[in-house]
């Protein structure tokens, strides 16, 4: 039977600007049958996306491409551009990952999804609209009609991605590539796309090329795995194979760096695995992989010769290793250490002990935006951000701070560092009021409070050396002076960083060791409370486990405490110890990592946690997801009474006319709602 995409020797090579051409993908092949789902899984850099840009025939005419493509018993290499053209968005379609960056900023969603249409088979324009109307419909977006004549910045960004999905699907393609379809969007709208992919998939029988670094992700909706690393295919099984009884040091290494959300932690920390920084331009001699594998400690023939994919004993499993026979016997020692652990020394005395009362206690914040003020002669709504948060921290102790976009957590870490003025509300750092100071006596307090920013890349000034950024709150503080160079040093040891990267600039580091820089720079005037603002978000998962444990060791040496907000709740679930959810301004439920993770109350909190991708491909078909309908409301104009109850299940009169209290109703923590009911999620 004739595949529905076969690609076969695929190698991809870009020119240099000084020495050999850079190898993007080097002899990939594969196969893909009708209403299958093959997921390539990989760090950024393992030219997944050069892959799937090549099957669409987009790369730039200076790309070397050779090898074969096919669509069915049609050869797409070759083709003149115009047959291609024909064939892309009928028979081949692409969903891109930046999907708000896809669409057109000066035309209205509708007309780009009807544009989808009309140029491969014109249509009234009566029957054109029906048909936007159906597929907006189709992917899920509520009041289509209404949505499809708004602009894309009036949209959000999972809408957009939905806009993108029918764009693709308009002509029922052959086979759908979706790149990235869900990075950087969250838990509850990645849960709604992913559903959307699974249905149209159901409904057209399609075959879906699914591009992720997230393995949870392709956990949900994949038939078939490939494991891609610096160009190459390392292993490829069904999906149970691969998450179950993977082979590839790879692999294994990449599933050590998902812990699974609803495993209990050992020791409240992720395994310790190898960590992996993004592939260079220049790949190894050999198997690209040995510089970093634990079972390469002998140089034949790993680094000298590169291995094919050979075929192992499950059938359609192979695997690119040399030591493939002898993994039975060193099973379980390819779990290493990650990051360089930092030596002694001490940047500042380590507190262990926990003080009776919180070292910071929040009561009462408020921030509205945009009260009693008119601009350009149009009336102001008010943006109800925080509303009454309240909580406590606890010294060497973590709060994770979750929920969708625009609950409002990064306006209260803006709030707790005074770097907005509250409305009202009370923020105490030990026995000093935060909120109202000014000058001086910020200064002093911002030595015992710090932030990691969420974007490496852009947080980190581009102008200044690494050494630089880390000094600056040295110099600012007055503590650089003669033993300055010393201490940027010792804080780059701290963070698994090579001193010699002081005199380098952040376009010369890799994302993780920007992160790395900030963490430093946040660590350089020994604080006592740090705010990171997701800090692992826009990293790949082998770099984010090894932030996660280097934000573990220092907390445990330094007697930190963290206040994590992420919408990552893996991380959260393997980092804090009290967990707080906010929603639309105002936390809905607040308890210990256990309780909220294993018996959440509130209606929000379940749906989150069932949105969550679990990396087990059983566990995935077993369980039962809440999908949230819709998105977040608008904080300009939040529902009455109880906030989530617009999208929730359980809602009742009640919930429409009083808004609920944050009290503990049974459940051994406080819950805001006025029918909890704890669910075992276990």
């Amino acid at each position: 039977m004739t595949a529905a995409l076969s690609v076969e020797d695929l190698r991809i090579a870009f020119p240099a600007r000084h020495g050999d051409d850079v190898q993007a993908v080097s002899g990939v092949s594969f196969a893909i049958a009708e209403n299958e789902v093959l997921g390539i899984v990989g760090e950024s850099g393992c030219g997944k996306t050069s892959l799937a840009l090549a099957v669409m025939g987009l790369l730039p005419s200076s790309a070397r491409v050779t090898g074969e493509v096919a669509l069915g018993d049609t050869q797409l290499r070759g083709l003149p551009e115009r047959q291609l053209d024909r064939l892309r968005g009928t028979r081949l379609a692409l969903v891109s990952q930046e999907a708000i960056g896809a669409l057109n900023p000066v035309h209205r969603a509708g007309d780009q999804v009807a544009e989808a249409i009309t140029c491969h088979r014109p249509m009234a324009a009566a029957d054109c609209l029906v048909r936007v109307v159906e597929l907006l419909e189709l992917v899920g977006i509520p009041d289509a009609r209404a949505r499809g004549r708004c602009y894309p910045h009036e949209l959000s960004g999972g809408m957009c991605q939905r806009v993108a999905i029918a764009m693709a699907m308009a002509n029922d393609p052959d086979v759908l590539i979706a790149d990235e379809p869900t990075t950087a969007l969250d838990v509850t709208i990645q849960a709604q796309v992913l559903d959307v992919l699974r249905r149209l998939k159901e409904r057209t029988r399609s075959s879906v090329l699914l591009i992720t670094h997230d393995l949870g992700v392709v956990a949900g909706i994949a038939d078939r795995v490939a494991i891609m690393y610096c160009g190459r295919f390392v292993e490829v099984a069904d999906v149970d194979t691969i998450f179950h009884n993977p082979v590839h040091p790879y692999t294994r290494a990449l599933l050590a760096m998902m812990p699974a959300q609803r495993r209990p932690p050992t020791a409240g920390r992720p395994d310790a695995v190898v960590e992996v920084p993004p592939p260079s331009a220049t790949t190894p001699t050999g198997c690209a992989f040995h510089p970093r594998c634990p079972f390469s400690a002998l140089p034949e023939p790993c680094a000298t010769v590169v291995p094919e994919l050979a075929p192992l004993a499950v059938e359609d499993h192979v695997c690119a290793c040399h030591r493939t026979g002898e993994m039975s016997t060193i099973a379980g020692a390819w779990v290493t250490a990650g990051a360089a652990r930092a030596k002694a020394g001490a940047l500042a005395e380590a507190v262990a002990t926990h003080a009776p009362e919180p070292l910071l206690a929040v009561r009462g914040l408020v921030k509205h935006f945009g009260e009693g003020g008119a601009r350009w002669g149009r009336r102001r709504g008010v943006v109800h951000a925080v509303c009454g948060v309240s909580f406590d921290l606890a010294r060497g102790e973590t709060l994770g701070l979750v929920g969708e976009s625009g609950s409002g957590k990064t306006t209260t870490a803006r709030l707790l560092l005074n770097l907005l003025t509250a409305d009202a509300g009370s923020v105490r750092l030990g026995d000093e009021e935060v909120l109202g100071r000014t000058g001086g006596g910020m200064r002093d307090l911002r030595r015992r409070m710090q932030v990691v920013f969420q974007d490496p890349y852009a947080s980190l000034n581009p102008r200044m050396s690494v050494g630089s950024i880390i000094a600056a709150p040295l110099r600012v503080h007055g503590l650089y002076g003669a033993g300055g160079p010393a201490r940027v040093a010792e804080l780059l040891s701290w963070t698994a960083l090579d001193p010699v990267l002081a005199d380098r600039y952040p376009s010369e580091l890799s994302g993780g060791q920007r992160q790395r820089v900030g963490i430093a720079r946040a660590l350089a005037v020994c604080p006592e409370v740090v705010v990171l603002d997701e800090p692992v978000s826009a990293l790949d998962v082998s770099v984010r486990a090894g932030i996660v444990d280097l934000l573990q060791d220092l907390q445990d040496r330094l007697g930190l405490s963290y206040l994590l907000i992420a919408h990552d709740l893996t991380v959260v679930r393997h980092t804090a110890d009290t967990v707080a959810v906010m929603y639309l301004g105002k936390i809905v439920e607040i308890g210990t990592r256990d309780d909220l993770f294993l018996r959440p109350s509130h209606p929000y909190t379940q749906a989150l946690l069932s949105a969550s991708p679990i990396p087990d491909p059983r566990l995935e078909r077993q369980r039962t997801r809440i999908l949230l309908e819709g998105d977040l409301p608008s904080p300009s104009a939040p529902p009455s009474g109880c906030r989530f109850r617009t999208r929730c299940w359980k809602a009742q009169e009640q919930c429409a006319q009083e808004e609920p209290a944050l009290v503990d109703r049974g459940a051994g923590h406080p819950v805001a709602c006025h029918f909890p009911e704890a669910a075992e999620l276990a």
